[in-house]
């Protein structure tokens, strides 16, 4: 969950500099994904020439990079959802907007979605994190995703996983996408046991020396896609640690009710899964969901009463809708 000044910071570092954050690749790579509330891309829009003239960068500059470079990865919630936040939540939050209420929708999602929440605001941040506003990792991470932030630790790995995954993205796996786009999976099955089969073939038929260097050559490949996996896992479980904290789903039952404890569970889920949209039938499958009543039809209905959440195609639903910027057609 991202605020605006991140934004404002991270956009006009990528225009000054004409590369790349370290936000933007991590999210790219899949390490992570990215939301904001509405009034975070209100201010986007709204201030935009004016954040242009303060860091000497010209407007359209601004707007071609938040275009081509943010647009796509941000997922907007309009509002926060009511009734998903414990007792304890609600006081955190009560006491923010006493003293900040213009951060407190994205202190709120950033708790109901149970995100990691990249704000250098120290009143909202507390409102997420509780006593963990001092977790040394939690600043580290910070400090990595920050535009111009110092190559500590945290900021090493996140790079090398980011460097590791785009090279695998384009290298076998780029072209194995693009030679097979638009053929049906039972015919990509059979033209992978095809490779195979005339792969296992002409390795026979090579020499000892040539066999043994192919092998070789295939034991490297086998270790680089070994170590991406590796270098990935371990960012996410680094990340994991800096979520904001989720309280026990039966907390939540008892304070606010089995459907409001659903109703969280189920946009965390679609918050957190791997892939960008889910059916109803595989939300209701989650292990997350074993603490309160998850039926399929229950879930579908819960999906189409609530905004947060949108439906791409038939019965696939995303988290936040998609990021438009008005004078630019068909940017999403």
């Amino acid at each position: 969950m991202v605020d605006a000044n991140v934004l404002r910071k991270d956009v006009l570092y990528a225009c000054r500099t004409g590369r790349r954050t370290t936000l933007v690749n991590a999210a790219r790579a899949g390490l992570f994904r990215l939301f904001c509330a509405g009034h975070v891309a209100s201010e986007v829009l709204k201030h935009h020439e004016r954040w242009s003239g303060e860091g000497k960068i010209d407007a359209a500059r601004f707007t071609d990079v938040w275009v081509r470079d943010y647009a796509p990865l941000l997922h907007l919630i309009p509002s926060p959802p009511e009734g998903l936040k414990t007792h304890a939540e609600e006081a955190r939050l009560a006491a923010l907007r006493a003293k900040d209420p213009d951060d407190v929708p994205s202190a709120t999602l950033a708790l109901i979605l149970g995100a990691f929440y990249l704000s250098e605001d120290g009143p909202a941040t507390t409102a997420v994190y509780g006593e963990r506003r001092h977790n040394d990792e939690l600043r580290a991470w910070k400090n990595a995703l920050s535009a111009g932030g110092d190559a500590g630790t945290i900021a090493l790995g996140l790079q090398t996983t980011v460097v590791l995954v785009d090279a695998l993205r384009s290298g076998l796996i780029g072209i194995a996408a693009l030679t097979t786009r638009g053929v049906p999976v039972w015919l990509k099955g059979l033209l992978l046991a095809g490779v195979a089969g005339v792969g296992g073939y002409q390795l026979h038929k090579l020499d000892s020396s040539q066999r043994r260097r192919t092998v070789d050559a295939l034991k490297g490949l086998a270790a680089f896609g070994g170590a991406v996996a590796l270098e990935y896992t371990e960012a996410g479980v680094k990340l994991d640690r800096v979520y904001a904290p989720r309280p026990d789903l039966s907390v939540l039952m008892q304070e606010r009710g089995a459907d409001a404890a659903l109703h969280r569970a189920t946009l965390q889920i679609l918050a957190t899964s791997r892939s960008n949209w889910l059916s109803a039938a595989e939300i209701a499958a989650s292990p997350s969901l074993l603490q309160v009543a998850q039926a399929e039809k229950k879930v579908r209905r819960l999906l189409r009463a609530q905004s947060s959440a949108i439906e791409i195609g038939r019965g696939r639903w995303q988290l936040g809708e998609p990021l438009f910027w008005p004078e630019v057609a068909g940017c999403s």
